[in-house]
């Protein structure tokens, strides 16, 4: 069930996008509606095959076509106004009912740097953008969260899969212990044991607990330091973590940070177009996936300092 975002908030900006959303509908109907005309144009004059009336019907299709042409440009700019200032008014008044002291940049995100730095995807060489960054300090941990897609780029699930795009949430944050080497979780999509490519140094650690074994791959550098960072306790909240997000999540561990790839279909924090902005199921899908992004750092007790971390 979804989280419910406080409406009486955000009701005076939704009656405002509102507004902005029925223009941009408007808009796009009329682009069809012209192409619509210039098509029944086209098969008419074809149809009486009289050359003076397909010559008049040509005018009258290219201007047809011109209009059509100025109503998409006129859609795209419109929808790009109110698609901003949906994250500007709407994402950001949610975020603020999460933790007011979190920042919100819709036209940032998280660079490939620490893409290739989690160790999660073997080549970020492609195409890469990314947006809706969501970041700052939860009592004593740092974090941040955006959206990410990448074209081309080398990411293996459990069964050694090799995923040519990457559409999802990317996640990273501080972590509660030190280590030194590289410890991988990956979601298993299905029965089949296969050590997945881009792993090489990495070895299979079999835990204690069959369960998080069942649903997880785990390969690390150091087999004695994968055990130190998944503890029972860990292992628990990951499971919690996974059953949640229902998606075949990567986790790695890497020089003191936790990196989280979620894969996902749903394009989060984009204002809908198709459906009124007064019903609210969009947006308690935003507000529930920020509630629970921002909820990672208290699932996975990051706050807990253990031994050297400060």
């Amino acid at each position: 069930m979804l989280r419910q975002a406080n409406f009486s908030e955000l009701q005076e900006s939704l009656s405002l996008l509102e507004i902005q959303r029925k223009l941009v509908v408007k808009c796009r109907t009329k682009f069809w509606i012209t192409l619509v005309i210039a098509f029944v144009i086209i098969m008419f004059s074809v149809a009486t095959k009289n050359t003076a009336l397909m010559m008049f019907a040509g005018v009258l299709v290219f201007t047809s076509f011109a209009v059509a042409a100025r109503f998409s440009n006129k859609f795209k700019e419109l929808k790009k106004v109110y698609n901003t200032a949906y994250k500007n008014w709407i994402i950001s008044g949610l975020l603020k009912q999460v933790d007011a002291k979190l920042d919100f940049q819709a036209t940032n995100g998280i660079g490939s740097h620490a893409l290739i730095r989690s160790k999660l995807f073997d080549n970020v060489a492609g195409e890469y953008t990314t947006e809706d960054f969501v970041g700052g300090v939860l009592e004593k941990t740092w974090f941040a969260f955006a959206e990410v897609r990448v074209k081309r780029v080398e990411y293996y699930n459990a069964e050694g899969k090799k995923n040519t795009n990457f559409k999802g949430i990317f996640f990273c944050a501080d972590f509660n212990k030190h280590f030194n080497g590289v410890t991988i979780l990956r979601s298993k999509l299905g029965k089949e044991k296969i050590k997945p490519k881009g792993l090489s140094g990495r070895e299979l650690v079999t835990l204690e607990k069959p369960e998080f074994n069942k649903i997880f791959g785990v390969y690390s550098t150091d087999q004695i330091e994968a055990r130190y960072i998944l503890t029972p306790s860990l292992m628990d909240r990951i499971l919690d973590l996974h059953a949640r997000t229902r998606v075949n999540m990567s986790i790695s561990f890497v020089d003191s940070s936790v990196f989280i790839a979620l894969p996902l279909k749903y394009n989060y924090f984009e204002a809908p177009v198709n459906k009124s902005l007064l019903q609210t199921n969009s947006i308690n899908r935003d507000f529930d996936m920020l509630f629970s992004l921002c909820g990672i750092v208290k699932d996975l007790d990051l706050n807990t300092r253990i031994w050297t971390k400060e």
